[in-house]
């Protein structure tokens, strides 16, 4: 099984490349691809989130057929699996209440922050947008790799594995982007974080891949709402308060997280 396991989640990464390299050529050259009527910056590599979902449905496919495939996509919206509104609320308030912290920490520090206005009526808009591409996201970081990792790692060491290579999947949009290897670097420690959130949300939460897109959308709707359209974002800061919250988490469930394979 641990010889499968390994077998699966390198033809996940494999594939998973495969699909985003082509993507982050062109990236080179072309920036950006969403409307103007949308005031936020996405390079074009980032529509390599479809990329898991894609690789996923492929390896799924090669072993269980279009049921397999159509087993896997259902599961965005598994929400019935969510053991109670704490859980969900946790996805959906979760990453907005870091970011509201990290806005009040950057002002007590003394960085000079514009009133915290947001974008509301903008919400709704970015949250599908975000909801769809995080789709695309977890049915293959949650729904199929941690499903592998499991079988052979603890909780908590899977949640490490997906995140490095989630974070090291993102290093080349990130510079794409336009930010500079400071910020890269940071928002990689926070994007090694958000998975271990995201791990626990799902482990623990009744293993709703819904639970972890929805925390996965907010969080991008939360960054980019950020004042000024995500312009004095600091991921920095952010990690700082995540830290935080991390621990907490892992004080109550880090024994837990360690040794078991749910």
């Amino acid at each position: 099984m641990p010889a499968q396991s390994n077998r699966a989640f390198a033809l996940f990464v494999v594939l998973l490349l495969a699909l985003s390299v082509p993507l982050w050529i062109v990236g080179s050259t072309v920036h950006g691809f969403l409307p103007k009527s949308i005031p936020i910056a996405l390079p074009f590599g980032a529509l390599m989130t479809f990329a898991p979902a894609l690789a996923a449905c492929v390896l799924v496919f090669a072993k269980g057929g279009w049921r397999g495939v159509g087993a896997l996509l259902a599961r965005t919206f598994d929400a019935r699996r969510i053991r109670s509104a704490g859980w969900l609320a946790a996805a959906i308030l979760g990453m907005p209440l870091v970011l509201v912290a990290a806005f009040f920490l950057m002002r007590r520090a003394g960085i000079a922050m514009p009133d915290a206005h947001v974008a509301v009526t903008m919400a709704p808009l970015l949250f599908a947008m975000f909801f769809v591409g995080a789709a695309g996201e977890e049915l293959g970081w949650q729904g199929f790799a941690f499903e592998v990792l499991e079988k052979r790692f603890c909780v908590f060491e899977s949640a490490l594995i997906l995140g490095a290579v989630w974070a090291a999947w993102h290093v080349i949009p990130y510079f794409q982007a336009g930010h500079d290897w400071q910020w890269v670097a940071w928002q990689c420690i926070v994007t090694i974080f958000l998975r271990v959130v995201i791990v626990w949300l799902y482990a623990y939460g009744g293993r709703s891949v819904f639970a972890a897109i929805v925390f996965h959308a907010m969080t991008n709707v939360a960054m980019f709402l950020f004042p000024n359209f995500g312009t004095y974002y600091d991921p920095a800061t952010v990690a700082v308060v995540l830290a935080g919250a991390t621990a907490i988490m892992a004080a109550v469930w880090g024994p837990v997280m360690l040794r078991e394979r749910v």
